[in-house]
C-alpha cells in the first residue's frame, strides 16, 4: 500500500496537493502489479496494426507475457487490419480469465472487445433458443468467422480458453428474465472458445435478463472498463448477449445504454465478443 508521509490537504482549487502521497509507492504497486492496471482508465490510441509481426513487438515491448502489461490501460485501443472487420479493438481487463475454467487458462492475457459491433447477425434462424447460445447460429457460424479472421492478425496470441456456455433450454419452466417469461436454460458445460459473446456478468456485474444461473456461470467476472464507463460510451450500437432470456430470445446491451433481450431471428442485433490476447 501507498505510504502516506502527511495527512492529505486541498488547495483552494480543490484539487489534492501532490506531495501529499508517496508518489514512488504508488507507480512500484504499478509497475510491478499488472492486476493494478484493472484500476486505471486511460483510452490511449496505440495506432493500427496491419501484421502478426507488429503485434507481436507490441505484446512484448509492454511486457504482457510476463503480467506486467507496462504501460498498458483500460480503454486502451488499436486497430487490427484483419483484412475483413478492420476495428479498433480496446482492453476491457487485463488477466481476468487468468487460472480459470476446469482446465486452467494460465497464459497472461490483455481481455479485449471491439469498441464497435463487428457486424451484425441473427442468434438462430427462428425464434427458438432451444439448444442454448452453444448450439446457436450464432455460435456455430459467425463466431468461427470471427476466430478466422482474427488469426490473420493474431495469429497463436489469439488464446483459446475454457469457457461455460449454455446447451439446452427448458421451454416449460419460468424464467428470470422478465415477468411471465418461460423457457429456461437447462445445461451448460466447459467449451473451449476463442472468441464468444459476452454475458450480463461481464457487462453490468449482475443478472437482469439471464433465465437463470446457467447464463452466467462460467465467467461472472465484470470487465474492468466497465467500472469507468457504460456500454455504450464509443457508439449507442445495440448488442447481443450469450445469455438466454427466454424460449425465444436471447438477452442483448440495448442501444440505450439498458439491458434488454432480443428475438433470436432478430439480424440486426450487434456481435461484440471478448477475446483473450496474449
Amino acid at each position: 500500500m501507498a505510504t502516506l508521509t502527511k495527512p492529505i490537504m486541498l488547495d483552494e482549487t480543490g484539487l489534492k496537493i501532490v506531495d501529499a502521497i508517496n508518489s514512488k509507492s504508488i507507480m512500484d504497486i504499478i509497475n510491478t502489479q499488472g492486476l493494478s492496471h484493472n484500476c486505471i482508465y486511460r483510452g490511449k490510441n496505440w495506432g493500427t496494426f496491419t501484421s502478426l509481426s507488429a503485434v507481436e513487438q507490441f505484446l512484448s515491448d509492454h511486457g504482457v507475457s510476463t503480467g506486467l502489461f507496462n504501460d498498458l490501460y483500460l480503454g486502451d485501443y488499436f486497430v487490427l487490419q484483419d483484412g475483413t472487420y478492420n476495428k479498433a479493438w480496446e482492453i476491457a481487463g487485463f488477466d481476468m480469465f487468468y487460472n480459470c475454467g476446469d482446465t486452467a487458462l494460465t497464459t497472461h492475457h490483455l481481455n479485449l472487445i471491439p469498441r464497435n459491433n463487428l457486424r451484425t447477425s441473427k442468434m438462430n434462424d427462428t425464434n427458438d433458443t432451444t439448444g442454448g447460445y452453444y448450439n446457436s447460429y450464432m455460435h456455430k457460424t459467425v463466431i468461427p468467422e470471427v476466430d478466422t479472421n482474427m488469426a490473420k492478425i493474431l495469429g497463436s496470441h489469439l488464446l483459446t480458453r475454457r469457457a461455460w456456455l449454455t446447451d439446452a433450454v427448458n421451454k416449460d419452466v419460468d424464467s428470470n428474465g422478465g415477468p411471465g417469461w418461460t423457457g429456461a436454460s437447462s445445461s451448460g458445460n466447459w467449451y473451449s472458445v476463442k472468441s464468444v459473446l459476452m454475458n450480463e456478468m461481464n457487462i453490468w456485474g449482475a443478472a437482469i435478463r439471464s433465465s437463470n444461473g446457467y447464463d452466467n456461470a462460467g465467467d461472472p467476472q465484470k470487465m474492468p472498463i466497465f467500472n469507468f464507463r457504460n456500454h455504450v460510451c464509443n457508439a449507442s450500437e445495440w448488442f447481443w448477449l450469450r445469455c438466454v432470456a427466454s424460449a425465444s430470445t436471447f438477452a442483448g446491451a440495448g442501444n440505450y445504454g439498458n439491458a434488454d433481450a432480443g428475438h433470436a431471428s432478430t439480424a440486426v442485433g450487434g456481435v461484440r465478443p471478448l477475446i483473450c490476447v496474449g
